[in-house]
């Protein structure tokens, strides 16, 4: 058996820089028990501006406090948060997070359903140009949100989203 492990950012973005016309969307995640990684946000954001990305690279997390580390330690970079039910919930609600994140995040990525759920709020409290929806994995999610056009669509299968969206289905 041979041992992998994943490739670190540093290779990661290396391999991007040479890709000019992907944007980089990375995910700082917290340990098993929910607590921040010590200097993530620092070390992520120093690999970004060291490979010149930051003008087509973001971080996001799910936790509010890490997207407020980022800007702080890197105003210039983009920002999202994301938001399922249970987040929302524990924030009192989605008019209650996405007041809380508004002047914080540049996007705030939405799980579908919740998205689906809040779509008039959300429309209107942040515009659908700063708003994603994740993860739509069948094609009849796909072109679901497709035709609802948020800014932003995420899928475990890039290459069917994108084929879909090349078929121009009626937006």
């Amino acid at each position: 058996m041979i041992d992998e492990c994943p490739p670190l950012l540093e290779d990661v973005l290396a391999l991007f820089a040479t890709a000019p016309s992907i944007e980089l969307w990375i995910e700082l995640k917290s340990d098993a028990d929910g607590i921040p990684y010590t200097g993530l946000v620092e070390k992520a954001a120093a690999a970004i501006n060291a490979t010149g990305l930051d003008e087509r690279s973001a971080l996001h997390s799910f936790d509010i406090s890490v997207v407020e580390q980022v800007r702080d330690v890197a105003p210039d970079l983009l920002r999202l948060v994301s938001v399922d039910a249970r987040t929302a919930k524990a924030h009192g609600g989605m008019a209650a997070f996405l007041d809380r994140v508004g002047n914080l995040a540049d996007v705030v990525g939405i799980h579908h359903e919740l998205f689906e759920a809040e779509y008039d709020l959300i429309a209107d409290t942040i515009g659908l140009n700063h708003a994603s929806v994740w993860t739509i994995n069948t094609p009849q999610l796909m072109q679901h949100w497709i035709t609802r056009a948020p800014g932003f669509l995420v899928s475990d299968d890039p290459v069917q989203l994108k084929a879909l969206m090349a078929e121009g289905v009626p937006a």
